[in-house]
């Protein structure tokens, strides 16, 4: 009948946290070496998911466009010719669109 361990062979939680426990004392050599052997396909499985990722493609870089501006109306009502809606271009000043409604009355 196999000997039971005594207390004094068995690691205690001091002597895990002390550093003193060495797992391999404790373990069998083929538990050992398919530990070894699982950290080794890991391993090698990681550096080759690494080495193998799709390249992302060529860079493209693309310029922004101007934007057109967008249309301005203004209502002109009261003391002009040709009350109405019109549109004012860029840069129009009021005198230009009061022009466009044929001046001051």
């Amino acid at each position: 009948m196999p000997q039971r361990p005594t207390p004094i062979d068995r690691p205690t939680w001091a002597a895990y946290i002390g550093g003193e426990f060495r797992a391999s004392a404790y373990m069998k050599p083929s538990l050992q070496l398919a530990i070894l052997l699982l950290s080794i396909a890991l391993l090698g499985g990681g550096v080759f998911a690494l080495i193998r990722q799709p390249s992302p493609g060529p860079v493209e870089i693309v310029l922004p466009t101007s934007t057109p501006q967008p249309e301005i109306k203004v209502y002109v009502n009261g003391a002009v010719r040709a009350p109405g809606v019109y549109t004012a271009q860029e840069g129009d000043r009021l005198e230009d669109i009061l022009a466009m409604a044929g001046g001051l009355t």
